[in-house]
């Protein structure tokens, strides 16, 4: 498992997409990739031409078929803005089966806004950006039911007022290989005690 774990980067990076950039483009990285010499860049013209204009109907689709989903969005994502995604699944014409609420992320704290329909849950993330990956500082604790999320990969949760996780995150979330968390509270010790912890533990850094 490889762990994410610096106490010593308190501020965000505005150049870390440059990093990558610049990293990409180094002619002895591309020929270790066996890449042909291009100029990288993250959202470059790669000339797809069989992607989808839009996929709500895959999503009617799996609706149909039993297939419950869960779409969410950051309230401040400037790429896919919480109102854009709201049109398009009201174009589906879903019925309500519980209106726009709100949840909590700890007592007294909103964290966003959440609406059922049949077939499927849309939830907003209060401060949170594109990509909603849970790196705010809105928390301050992780519910339990995270560790239902059994094919969970990776999990960023840096920039938390987090102080521990659920204890029975590692030992079911056993596809976990990546945990970043930068900027919390949590110790390398709070994790040694957590169950299942030993079990993933192969290459921490």
């Amino acid at each position: 498992m490889h762990v994410v774990y610096d106490h010593q980067v308190y501020e965000f990076d505005p150049c870390s997409d440059d990093y990558v950039n610049t990293y990409l483009n180094l002619p002895e990285v591309q020929a270790a990739l066996h890449a042909r010499p291009t100029q990288w860049s993250a959202c470059g013209n790669v000339g797809w031409t069989d992607s989808p204009d839009t996929v709500l109907p895959i999503i009617q689709e799996l609706i149909a078929s039993g297939i419950r989903l869960w779409v969410y969005s950051g309230d401040v994502d400037s790429v896919v803005a919480v109102t854009t995604t709201r049109l398009a699944i009201n174009t589906m014409n879903l019925k309500t089966t519980t209106p726009f609420r709100p949840w909590y992320s700890s007592p007294g704290e909103v964290g966003g806004y959440v609406i059922m329909y049949e077939g499927l849950v849309f939830a907003t993330v209060r401060g949170a950006g594109h990509e909603v990956d849970l790196s705010s500082n809105l928390l301050s604790d992780l519910p339990e039911t995270l560790s239902n999320l059994h094919n969970l990969k990776s999990l960023s949760l840096n920039n938390n007022g987090l102080k521990s996780l659920p204890s029975s995150l590692f030992k079911m979330c056993l596809m976990l290989m990546s945990l970043d968390l930068h900027n919390t509270k949590i110790t390398m010790d709070i994790l040694r005690q957590l169950e299942g912890w030993e079990t993933l533990t192969n290459d921490i850094t």
